[in-house]
């Protein structure tokens, strides 16, 4: 089966204001925003908001006007013939509150995703939704507790929907880390769900880079310099953690600096990709117009020329 490969379209999660202002402190990509990336062939984004915004109340109705500009995207997406895959980039938060398992915030959780999923999921720009939520960090019970939220998230949104449903991992939802997060591990799963992980080539997983590749050492045993097949053998800890139960997985976030080592590196995951029959694709970390120049990782075109890391990405599309 074609490998799904695309780019995180980022804007809709930025600021720290919550729910805040659109346009000020944070931004919804706009048809502009994805013709750069349809035209240099990906179909397909993972598309970051805020829970806070699309629900300012929890268990309450989802605003109106929120819902009404997180539709536009989907319509702009929609008419380059594009996907987005709808994620909750929240960290396992609500207003900086961590998320428990306790029966408050189990139902919490089903109550936003089941509303989200009702007013989405027959839009034709909707790929899946990636649940409970991104990047769910140090919370209380962990790991246990995130698999119990994804498990409610996942339940409720296959209630109302058969697309694709992409599972966080506890955490950061670092690939190299998955085996440390097996407890409490329940699947609610089907054929049409998968495992989202995480993955970047710098010493202490951040997807930071700060310090320079000549000089940069895994945080991991067995504590060797990062090398050309960093990314490569990260994941193979969620390819064979995955295979072992008999499940499929997805990278949401990869990415890398634009320099030859590096870009080396993505190269060498991408081979690994498309070697495993269990990894369905992956996203590039990341798009949008608001993010600044230097930052490293940006895919935003320079005075018109594509990053390369996007370029790379096209040889291996299907």
């Amino acid at each position: 089966m074609p490998k799904l490969y695309g780019v995180n379209i980022c804007g809709a999660e930025f600021g720290t204001a919550m729910p805040g202002v659109p346009e000020r402190d944070y931004f919804w990509p706009t048809r502009e925003w994805f013709t750069h990336y349809v035209d240099h062939g990906v179909k397909l984004f993972r598309f970051p908001i805020r829970w806070e915004r699309i629900q300012p109340v929890e268990r309450k109705k989802l605003d109106a006007s929120v819902m009404h500009m997180l539709h536009s995207t989907l319509d702009a997406c929609a008419s380059l013939g594009a996907q987005c895959l709808i994620e909750l980039h929240n960290y396992g938060r609500y207003y900086d509150r961590a998320m428990t398992a306790s029966r408050a915030d189990v139902l919490a959780v089903r109550n936003v995703v089941d509303a989200l999923v009702v007013s989405t999921w027959r839009h034709p720009a909707v790929f899946g939704y990636e649940l409970f939520c991104n990047e769910p960090h140090d919370l209380v019970g962990d790991p246990e507790t995130t698999w119990k939220l994804d498990y409610e998230a996942a339940n409720a949104a296959r209630r109302r929907t058969i697309k694709p449903l992409i599972w966080a991992s506890p955490g950061w939802q670092s690939a190299r880390h998955i085996n440390d997060h097996s407890g409490g591990f329940v699947w609610a799963g089907d054929a049409n769900s998968s495992i989202g992980v995480h993955t970047y080539g710098d010493g202490n997983y951040t997807g930071t880079y700060t310090v320079p590749y000549a000089q940069d050492v895994d945080a991991s045993w067995p504590n060797k310099p990062i090398n050309v097949n960093t990314l490569a053998e990260r994941i193979d800890h969620a390819v064979r953690w995955c295979r072992e139960r008999s499940l499929n997985l997805f990278v949401t976030e990869v990415g890398v600096p634009a320099t030859s080592e590096y870009l080396a590196m993505l190269e060498a995951f991408f081979v690994k990709c498309q070697a495993e029959p269990n990894v369905l694709g992956a996203f590039l970390w990341a798009g949008g117009k608001w993010w600044p120049p230097e930052y490293p990782l940006s895919l935003e075109p320079i005075r018109g020329t594509a990053k390369p890391q996007l370029e790379l990405l096209k040889q291996f599309q299907a």
